[in-house]
């Protein structure tokens, strides 16, 4: 989809939004379902976004926003290596690993 859609002249591209949504959407409940974390609102002064948040430290990922700019920077095959990385981090803070 991603590919198809960047290589269509701007003028025929529909909005991205939908696609970068259910992306994102589809990506934090992998997170939800394979790290025990859980979905959550974040509100602040920029208004409400869609996280998914775990423990230690108020862990949270924004992934509809992870997406996007991914898709906006024209990244490819990216969910996969910032699953493992965010699965690592949290590894790593639930062993008390904190990073320095």
């Amino acid at each position: 989809m991603a590919g198809d859609w960047l290589g269509r002249p701007e003028s025929e591209r529909a909005d991205p939004n939908a696609f970068m949504d259910t992306f994102g959407i589809a990506f934090g409940q992998s997170l939800v379902e394979g790290l025990g974390l859980e979905w959550k609102v974040v509100i602040d002064s920029d208004g409400a976004e869609l996280a998914v948040h775990g423990d230690p430290g108020d862990f949270l990922v924004f992934p509809p926003n992870l997406v996007a700019k991914r898709f906006v920077a024209r990244e490819t095959s990216f969910l996969e290596p910032v699953y493992h990385e965010i699965a690592r981090t949290l590894h790593d803070l639930r062993e008390g690993n904190l990073p320095s």
